[in-house]
């Protein structure tokens, strides 16, 4: 047998794992991206039909935005007590991890004080 040089190089079978892996971590962060926007979606028909539901609540003008767990309520409401009513209504929603109230009361911002 002839004897090798020190400088030769040999395939042994070994790779890099990290290499290997990258095509696959790749897929896998595509589908954690897809789940968590299904996810998302998820909350969002979740917030969706617990204001349209709620009996307190004029969702009409109600604009509701989710991206991981955090939801955003913006749009305009009658009155005080429906714009803290929804967040409350929201609050309830399993998979909402925080609210950001953006909401607006459209009437006419004054208060009716009633002497009796």
């Amino acid at each position: 047998m002839p004897k090798e040089k020190a400088s030769e190089k040999h395939d042994l079978g070994i790779r890099n794992p990290y290499i290997d892996l990258e095509p696959f971590l790749a897929e896998e962060q595509k589908n954690a991206d897809t789940w968590i926007k299904n996810k998302s979606d998820d909350v969002y028909e979740r917030v969706c039909e617990a204001l349209y539901q709620h009996h307190d609540i004029d969702a009409s003008q109600i604009i509701v935005s989710v991206k991981n767990g955090e939801v955003t309520l913006s749009g305009k409401v009658p009155d005080r007590n429906m714009k803290w009513t929804a967040e409350s209504c929201v609050a309830d929603v399993s998979g909402v991890r925080q609210i950001n109230n953006e909401l607006k009361v459209s009437g006419s911002g004054k208060l009716n004080i009633v002497n009796h």
